[in-house]
């Protein structure tokens, strides 16, 4: 996912391009607006899995290259690699 100053969020989902609106508020990271091209995938993707989890996400840590999307208990739903974009 890249998150642009603008407050628009695009990435991938393994299988389909994302993109789409996010918020922080008093701390809090929230997904709006998402949208997903639909494209037909073969074999397993965790697609369904990203979904849902920016669909629940409240909270967010970063710890070096990594970031983990939390839902509003504080659970794990997702962590995620930095990767270098050129």
């Amino acid at each position: 996912m890249i998150f642009r100053d603008d407050g628009q969020v695009v990435g991938h989902t393994g299988c389909n391009s994302l993109m789409g609106e996010y918020s922080v508020s008093e701390g809090k990271l929230g997904f709006l607006a998402m949208a997903s091209t639909r494209m037909a995938c073969s074999g397993d993707t965790t697609e369904g899995l990203m979904l849902d989890a920016m669909k629940n996400t409240a909270d967010l840590v970063i710890e070096g290259d990594r970031m983990t999307l939390l839902n509003e208990q504080g659970d794990r739903l997702a962590t995620l690699g930095a990767v270098y974009l050129n």
